[in-house]
């Protein structure tokens, strides 16, 4: 997720970043693959348990991602840029 400094970050409470490679404490986390707007409301929304209708799955190949796409009703792929 985007956040324009680490500060904001961490007062987001979102901790998913390495503060030694975002080690500047007024520099951008995430600045070019972040997630940002609604993608980004939508994502804390569901990780916060407030949105129930989506569902996070981690598929790091096509086999894995094949038995989630089939019974899918619908897949966003959020690969980054």
């Amino acid at each position: 997720m985007f956040y324009g400094t680490v500060a904001q970050a961490n007062q987001a409470g979102y901790k998913e970043f390495s503060e030694t490679v975002f080690s500047k404490k007024n520099g951008y986390v995430y600045s070019y693959t972040g997630l940002r707007g609604d993608a980004k409301r939508l994502y804390t929304a569901v990780t916060k348990g407030e949105e129930k209708r989506v569902q996070i799955i981690k598929c790091p190949t096509p086999e894995d991602q094949a038995k989630y796409v089939k019974e899918a009703d619908l897949v966003f792929w959020a690969c980054g840029y």
